[in-house]
């Protein structure tokens, strides 16, 4: 594999501001960047058996407000489709009687005396979602029946028990966080589809992966292609937007793939850098120099492979890969949640995890 290594200033990553966090996310510090960990039960599930999930907050301090709605995102890591899918389930919220690393193994035992069922045995719908890079959206909301009265301190606790569940064939991941990182790897994420190079008969793909130093500052951001023209030219397309290009909006399907031999081709990024690099054999690997710097939380960079292809069959004569997006998350401490969990529905005990949980964001 032909390496590449060149330096992306701090400067530009600078630029790019981060979405802004959202007030209710927990924990806190992944609101706008992806946690390195994550869930399946009793959420993710796939099958008919019942789960209970009792979880801790710690961080959700402040001003007194009313909670609506209870969300989590889906693991911006894993590919493909999430089919929409019910679960029958029962929620509970209270003042905790614990704190995220004092849990009690009992489920009740972790709950405060103001303890409201606010949702009661009923049946919450999930959306259909695709892979689209992270921190992906909290599409997966929970209603709630009645609001619930939050007075700000304390500890937040909340408790779901899923009776059943009608996704019976696929397990789901949901974005979560344990423990604490001094040195966190950029969070990785592939999505998007690539198109046939003419000389392959497999579309080109890209994964990425990186290493990290928040010790020196600097880390190193990797793209690593297969199924690209043999011993040839391509271009890594570096971009800090995956929604335009200038006026062009994100994704872009390329005029005429769609009914090319190619298939389908779709610029994915905003293409503001773009680097050149030989395949050896038809596969390559690009590393970039990046900066490990405080102040970078939540920035996004998204790359593509683009090789030239007259023999494409549309216009453009280009055939591009799937996208990979690379998210930059600052060291932490340890998380301010945990949980307790069991597959028993009726078990009055579970499984004690501190400082574990999922990334949720109460409305």
């Amino acid at each position: 594999m032909t390496r590449v290594s060149r330096l992306l200033p701090r400067a530009a990553l600078a630029a790019i501001v981060p979405f802004a966090a959202a007030q209710d996310v927990s924990p806190e510090h992944f609101a706008a960047a992806e946690a390195p960990r994550n869930l399946t039960g009793p959420f993710g599930q796939n099958s008919s058996t019942g789960w209970r999930h009792l979880q801790v907050h710690d961080d959700l301090t402040g001003a007194p407000r009313t909670f609506r709605s209870l969300a989590i995102r889906r693991d911006a890591a894993a590919q493909g489709p999430y089919n929409a899918y019910s679960l029958r389930l029962t929620l509970i919220l209270s003042k905790a009687a614990t704190t995220s690393d004092t849990l009690d193994a009992t489920f009740d035992a972790n709950h405060g005396p103001d303890r409201i069922t606010v949702v009661n045995d009923r049946t919450i719908t999930f959306p259909s979602t695709a892979a689209t890079g992270g921190p992906a959206p909290f599409d997966y909301v929970v209603p709630f029946d009645v609001p619930y009265s939050w007075n700000g301190t304390g500890s937040l606790c909340w408790e779901v028990r899923v009776q059943s569940s009608t996704n019976m064939l696929t397990t789901y991941t949901f974005d979560a966080v344990s423990d604490a990182s001094s040195n966190p790897a950029l969070a990785v994420a592939t999505f998007g589809f690539g198109c046939r190079h003419s000389s392959r008969v497999q579309p080109m793909s890209a994964t990425g992966s990186s290493s990290m130093n928040w010790t020196t500052g600097v880390g190193t951001l990797t793209l690593d292609g297969s199924e690209l023209p043999e011993s040839s030219p391509v271009t890594v397309l570096l971009g800090f937007s995956k929604t335009a290009m200038g006026a062009l909006p994100l994704p872009f399907l390329l005029p005429g793939s769609m009914t090319a031999p190619s298939g389908a081709c779709a610029l994915f990024t905003s293409a503001d850098a773009a680097f050149g690099i030989t395949t050896t054999g038809t596969s390559v690997r690009f590393s970039l120099p990046v900066p490990a710097a405080v102040g970078l939380h939540g920035t996004q960079t998204y790359t593509q492979f683009l090789a030239a292809d007259p023999n494409a069959g549309h216009p453009l004569g280009v055939a591009l890969s799937n996208c990979v997006q690379h998210g930059w998350v600052e060291p932490f401490n340890a998380v301010p949640v945990g949980h307790v969990q069991s597959t028993n529905l009726f078990g009055a005990t579970g499984t004690v995890r501190a400082r574990s949980g999922y990334v949720v964001e109460l409305r």
